[in-house]
């Protein structure tokens, strides 16, 4: 759900993004090349990165602060979370563009 999510955002907004998955970590890289390696996974882009990082703390959303650390959703998340997260990421999307 969060990660459908953030990647339907993604393209509302027109951020580039890619979403690396295994079971419930993913980690969110900013930019159009698929991240097989840590070449291409440096190859994302560090500034939207540290900008997207700083726009979601602003939002309550307490991420890691390494573009290469991975998101993980628990059974302690709730839908209520996860879509408070959505929000907060819909917000930071469209700040992003402007």
């Amino acid at each position: 759900m969060l990660e459908k999510g953030i990647l339907d955002l993604a393209k509302r907004y027109d951020i580039p993004i890619t979403i690396n998955r295994v079971g419930s970590g993913f980690t969110v890289f900013f930019g159009e090349t698929a991240v097989v390696d840590y070449d291409t996974a440096n190859l994302a882009s560090k500034e939207q990165f540290a900008r997207f990082h700083r726009l979601m703390l602003a939002e309550g959303i307490y991420l890691a602060p390494s573009r290469f650390e991975a998101w993980f959703v628990s059974a302690a998340h709730q839908d209520g979370d996860i879509e408070r997260t959505l929000d907060a990421v819909a917000r930071t999307f469209n700040k992003m563009r402007g």
